[in-house]
């Protein structure tokens, strides 16, 4: 079973403007802050066996303890989006689940009979949307869960757990390099987005992440370099 060793993580809503939904969410339900992605842009990608690629932006933030995305198409490519929603509709869309095996988890989903409505590649992580609108009104998407994705999620939600009603709702984005292990030491990267990081932004909690990461992953002999653990303070600095 997926859902047994992988519990839902996101639940993911089609909107016809980013904004105003986070300021809802974040009024109404205490949600964000959000994390922007406007005009997203992938590395691969394959809708129902064509490479045509809606223009999309997405918005990212949490409520408790579950991630809650929100999409916003701009054109009329054909898309899962518009597989469930005309231009001006509104809806719930799917539910995320992150997996550490992907392409296992993947098989294993497909093999109930559902159909791959959509797979990509971005950011440094598969995803893949699989049609299970029969069986549970929306589409699932396997999301995969290396180091940096993993990181940057626990800063968002961090984020979420340290907000005060009133704070701003928008949350800059970073980037992990994933881990690299070169046999005596493993390290870690990391580099900005195009957004601008202020002083202000608490980039704390993913440091801290990216240590717990960085000791799970060493062996009884292995350490952590002090190389890694300034770059990782450099995100605070």
């Amino acid at each position: 079973m997926l859902l047994d060793k992988y519990p839902i993580f996101q639940q993911a809503y089609l909107v016809n403007d980013l904004e105003e939904s986070a300021k809802k969410w974040n009024k109404i339900f205490g949600a964000g802050p959000f994390v922007f992605s406007p005009h997203h842009k992938c590395d691969t990608f394959e809708y129902r066996g064509t490479p045509q690629e809606a223009d999309v932006s997405y918005a990212f933030g949490y409520v408790g303890d579950m991630m809650i995305q929100f999409i916003q198409q701009h054109d009329e490519t054909p898309s899962i989006y518009r597989d469930m929603y005309k231009n001006g509709e509104e809806g719930y869309h799917h539910i995320g689940v992150l997996v550490s095996d992907f392409d296992k988890e993947l098989d294993k989903l497909m093999s109930h009979g559902f159909e791959l409505a959509c797979r990509l590649y971005a950011d440094g992580v598969d995803a893949a949307y699989v049609d299970t609108r029969e069986f549970n009104g929306v589409f699932t998407e396997l999301h995969g869960d290396p180091n940096h994705i993993l990181g940057e999620f626990a800063r968002w939600k961090r984020a979420h757990d340290i907000s005060k009603p009133g704070d701003d709702i928008h949350l800059k984005r970073v980037k992990i390099v994933d881990f690299k292990d070169d046999e005596k030491f493993i390290k870690c990267s990391f580099e900005y987005q195009k957004d601008i990081l202020s002083k202000e932004d608490d980039l704390l909690p993913l440091s801290l992440t990216a240590i717990k990461r960085l000791e799970k992953l060493t062996s009884v002999n292995k350490k952590i370099s002090s190389e890694t653990i300034n770059n990782i303070k450099q995100l605070k600095d």
